[in-house]
């Protein structure tokens, strides 16, 4: 069931119950890759590997511990690439800034970081916004330009970035289509 509760720049937001808010993400997830199909990408997704119950991030193993996975691996045109996809209804106003902010947690960032460093592959964001109507995003190095400020939506921090700041990736209708 929904709650309202303050937005993170002080409007109401009704959030919904986790389950749907994941199922939202689910679907989102599947139409990016569609869409990177249809641009001629071959996708692993890795939502496929969480665990017997389903409720585990799915990770790897390395010397230094166990990493969460973006949610694909692609395949083609420049190499291979993993992808992030974080839906969200719409950007954020930063008072402080006076421009559009959208973000993700600080501790993923850095086991993104950290992912990419130990399979020698790009690690992609795509933060789909249905309000703004596109996609928009970068690779985890190049998202340090679009860097806004950190808040504390997360337990561990939100590192939030400038929207307009984003290289464009796609038109949420061309993903809708793509589904």
């Amino acid at each position: 069931m929904p709650s309202e509760r303050k937005g993170r720049c002080g409007s109401k937001r009704t959030t919904p119950s986790f389950e749907a808010a994941k199922a939202r993400g689910r679907a989102w997830e599947e139409r990016w890759a569609t869409y990177l199909v249809t641009q001629g990408h071959a996708v692993v997704p890795t939502w496929l590997l969480d665990g017997e119950s389903g409720d585990k991030a799915p990770s790897m193993s390395t010397q230094g511990g166990e990493l969460i996975l973006p949610d694909m691996l692609a395949f083609g045109g420049e190499g291979r690439t993993w992808w992030e996809c974080k839906s969200k209804t719409g950007a954020d106003y930063y008072r402080r800034g006076g421009y559009l902010v959208t973000g993700f947690s600080r501790r993923l960032l850095r086991q993104y970081e950290q992912v990419a460093a130990a399979t020698d592959t790009s690690v992609r964001v795509a933060f789909i916004h249905a309000a703004e109507g596109e996609a928009r995003g970068g690779d985890y190095r190049t998202l340090r330009a679009a860097y806004s400020h950190t808040g504390a939506l997360d337990r561990d921090g939100t590192t939030f970035f400038r929207w307009d700041a984003l290289e464009y990736l796609a038109d949420v209708a061309e993903l809708r289509g793509a589904a």
